[in-house]
């Protein structure tokens, strides 16, 4: 089961200027793998996510 809360944590930490954080968020996603797709998608659909992110 995914966690949302996560999610959103590591959504809203790809907009870091920190190439450390950007490459640790990317490889928790990759972890997390394609279960975590419809989290992911939630924030874009509503229009909740910044183009940066997306």
């Amino acid at each position: 089961m995914i966690n949302e809360s996560e999610i959103k944590a590591l959504i809203s930490l790809l907009d870091d200027t920190d190439d450390t954080i950007i490459s640790q968020v990317e490889k928790r996603l990759f972890q997390l793998g394609p279960k975590a797709i419809p989290s992911l998608e939630k924030p874009w659909d509503l229009g909740d996510i910044s183009e940066l992110r997306q």
